[in-house]
Order: structure tokens, then C-alpha cells, then sequence
């Protein structure tokens, strides 16, 4: 039984990545203008929980905002993704990010973002990530 929710983001990230093999899962929190990684299962990035980053930066931001969606298995084919300052620092093929707010608007994200792109032959189903 879960009893936490570090406990909880660990096991939804790793099922995630086995279910749709993304190298990085996160699920970070937004706090000002700091974009803080909680806890990080990561197979190809180097992010590791605490690190922080600057939350306007980040995909997860843009999506939050509503300019771009919460799946895009081909980011630099979305605008804001593509002019996003993390894609620049790291190479982002596909990403997946779902908002966690809070009733007093604070927000966290389980995102995932995946060196690859996805196939463009294949696509999304919520049940097995891509077809």
C-alpha cells in the first residue's frame, strides 16, 4: 500500500516508463519563479531530485498556460516548445506533462520529456502512451 506522496511519484514514474519509455519522468512543482524537480526517474538526462530550474523556461510552463499540450510527440512541431529555453539547453524530442494544481492555484507537474521523438506513424493512446 502507498502510504506517501513520494512514495506515490515513485511508482507512477516507474510505471510510466515502462509503459512509454521515456528516458526522464518528473514530477516537479512550481514555486515562484523556481521550477523544482521533487523526485526524477531518469534514464538519459542527468536530473536528479532538488535540482532546480527557472519554471518560465520550461515546457511544463508553456503547457500549464495552455500553448502548448500536455502531449506533443514531436515538440519542435509545437511553437511554444519550440521556443521554449529548456529545448535549447537539452534536447527535447517528445514530451508529456499533466498539471497538479492546488486550490490555492500552486502547481505541480508529472512531465516527461524523451530525447526521441515518437514515430509519426504511431499514435497516441491513453491506455498504452503510443500505438
Amino acid at each position: 500500500m502507498i502510504k506517501d506522496f513520494a512514495e506515490a511519484s515513485r511508482a507512477t514514474m516507474a510505471f510510466l516508463r515502462e509503459r512509454c519509455g521515456f528516458q526522464l519522468w518528473m514530477v516537479t512543482r512550481a514555486e515562484g519563479e523556481d521550477w523544482i524537480v521533487l523526485h526524477a526517474d531518469d534514464h538519459g538526462y542527468g536530473v536528479r531530485a532538488g535540482q532546480v530550474y527557472r519554471w518560465t523556461d520550461s515546457f511544463c510552463s508553456r503547457m500549464v498556460r495552455g500553448l502548448g499540450p500536455r502531449v506533443a510527440p514531436d515538440s519542435a512541431r509545437v511553437d511554444s516548445y519550440a521556443a521554449a529555453p529548456i529545448g535549447r539547453l537539452v534536447d527535447i524530442g517528445a514530451y508529456i506533462g499533466i498539471p497538479l494544481t492546488r486550490a490555492d492555484g500552486a502547481c505541480s507537474a508529472p512531465c516527461a520529456p524523451s530525447i526521441r521523438c515518437r514515430s509519426r506513424g504511431r499514435s497516441w493512446n491513453s491506455n498504452r502512451c503510443w500505438n
